[in-house]
């Protein structure tokens, strides 16, 4: 059944963004590029925006963690462009967090403050308290 197989194959890539973050959290990140080239390959394959949208961000919490800022910049333009096609304004506010915390470890405090304060207009116009709260905790 195609219904089953796709629900299977989102449930699979769920899974290896799952492990992927994991290793990344506990600095495997070398453990990490296995599950997550494999969950983008899968989220491309269904053209699914919100496995999409979590793999770029998850790949760019990936590279943050090890330090590789640009890197992690490149996929968070990815995953905005995927929130914006899919008017996802919860995404779009957690990435615009998410490249404010990029440049910020770049010292580029500018820009920092400039992805920050979109976050945080972003998450007052939508009323997401939750959004709200991680973009003021980061300005």
């Amino acid at each position: 059944n195609l219904l089953d197989s796709t629900r299977q194959r989102k449930e699979l890539c769920a899974a290896y963004q799952q492990l992927a973050f994991m290793y990344a959290r506990t600095s495997n990140f070398a453990l990490a590029s296995t599950p997550t080239l494999k969950a983008l390959k899968i989220a491309e394959e269904l053209k699914d925006n919100t496995l999409l949208f979590d793999s770029y961000n998850g790949i760019g919490i990936s590279y943050i963690r090890e330090k590789k800022f640009d890197e992690a910049k490149n996929f968070y333009r990815k995953a905005i462009a995927v929130a914006i096609k899919g008017h996802n304004m919860a995404q779009l506010t957690r990435v615009y967090t998410n490249i404010g915390i990029a440049f910020r470890n770049q010292k580029n405090w500018d820009s920092s403050m400039y992805y920050h304060n979109k976050s945080l207009q972003l998450a007052r116009e939508t009323k997401n308290n939750y959004n709200i709260a991680f973009a003021l905790n980061d300005i």
